[in-house]
């Protein structure tokens, strides 16, 4: 691949004719967007099964006061249908989930293109291991670096096709942190810091702040909840006490499922580093901004940070999906929702066989590119 669409012209290089950067931007789109495309997949389908099961649950009790409750007496031929039909639609969801949707699968998408768009800048910038090679080399490494993200991806899983139905030579339009950045065009060190750390940094102080906000409203109502319970069953409220706890089982699987409390910590650290550094820079005088041998090693150290971020992003998102990947097979097979165990036998790998390797936007994800 990589001898075939190395540009014969090297005038081009970095620029919008710079082939190697194309294909690099084609491929970072192809995971971004399989990346977004499985997220959302995900919670559309994750989520209804969660609330299936707190249905169930609340119907099941429901159904143990038939003699006792003259409405529930006269629906109790639908109320067992409903317990027969609800356990095996959220069966259905999760075999289908695991099959098209994988809980790992977008996670792989995101780390491939997170770790593309290092490389990207690391090429732009002419630092780390593009440092002191040729041109030909430079282009060739980009390359070679794209198909180890794409192996990667590969190791994981990828579901879904992820590559678009034409190839093309001309410049794509990468979605960089900022309009006047072409994605292509070399960089200065304050150019670097302006169109990329910077917007990096406030895309973590915003996104930490956003989860942290996120995780204590929903504390609160699990909270709520389990002081609800207690006082159900200090009055006597047993049935209710079944039904609250199934209400406060549902809500932390949803707080998993959102990975709220997971990144915020990890953001809140990585902004800390990131003003450091860019504080530390911004201090030097303007030619030793303008110092490749300066700049190169300030490069090296920031998309470091980047990679630190993503390695540790990585391991929390495995966990807390394979967590609660765990929590809905489990609950599945319980009482009312008795389940042949078969019906998962192609469920996700546990975080014991997931990669080693990590990454990055939004909510809960890592860079700015995704929602």
């Amino acid at each position: 691949m990589s001898e075939r669409i190395v540009p014969a012209d090297q005038t081009t290089a970095r620029t919008l004719n710079d082939t190697a950067l194309q294909a690099a931007w084609m491929r970072f789109l192809d995971f971004d967007r399989g990346s977004v495309r499985q997220k959302k997949t995900q919670y559309r389908i994750r989520t209804p099964i969660i609330v299936l099961m707190f249905l169930a649950s609340t119907l099941a009790v429901a159904s143990t006061y038939g003699d006792s409750v003259g409405i529930i007496g006269d629906l109790r031929g639908v109320l067992r249908a409903a317990l027969i039909v609800i356990p095996l639609a959220a069966a259905g969801l999760l075999a289908y989930a695991s099959q098209f949707s994988p809980s790992l699968s977008w996670i792989a998408y995101r780390l491939g293109a997170e770790e593309i768009r290092q490389q990207i800048y690391l090429y732009r910038m002419q630092a780390g291991p593009y440092a002191g090679r040729d041109l030909e080399s430079q282009q060739r490494l980009l390359l070679d670096q794209v198909q180890e993200a794409s192996n990667q991806v590969h190791s994981i899983g990828a579901p879904v096709p992820y590559l678009q139905l034409s190839f093309t030579t001309e410049p794509v339009k990468p979605p960089t942190d900022r309009p006047e950045d072409d994605g292509y065009s070399v960089l200065s060190g304050d150019d670097y810091v302006r169109l990329r750390v910077i917007p990096q940094t406030e895309w973590y102080l915003r996104s930490l702040n956003a989860n942290y906000a996120k995780l204590r409203r929903w504390r609160i109502a699990i909270l709520v909840v389990a002081g609800a319970s207690s006082a159900l069953a200090a009055l006597g409220g047993e049935p209710l006490v079944a039904v609250t706890t199934a209400l406060g089982m549902a809500f932390a699987q949803y707080v998993d499922l959102k990975m709220y409390g997971h990144t915020y910590a990890n953001y809140h650290h990585t902004a800390g580093r990131l003003i450091d550094e860019v504080s530390e820079w911004q201090i030097l005088p303007p030619e030793r901004r303008l110092d490749p041998d300066v700049v190169g090693p300030f490069v090296d150290r920031i998309e470091r940070i980047f990679e630190d971020e993503r390695n540790n992003w990585m391991r929390q998102a495995v966990q807390a999906q394979t967590a609660n990947e765990q929590a809905l097979m489990k609950q599945l097979g319980r009482e009312p929702f008795r389940i042949n165990a078969l019906t998962f036998s192609t469920l996700p790998q546990s975080a014991d066989h997931a990669p080693d390797r990590g990454a990055t936007p939004p909510d809960d994800t890592p860079p700015p590119s995704t929602p």
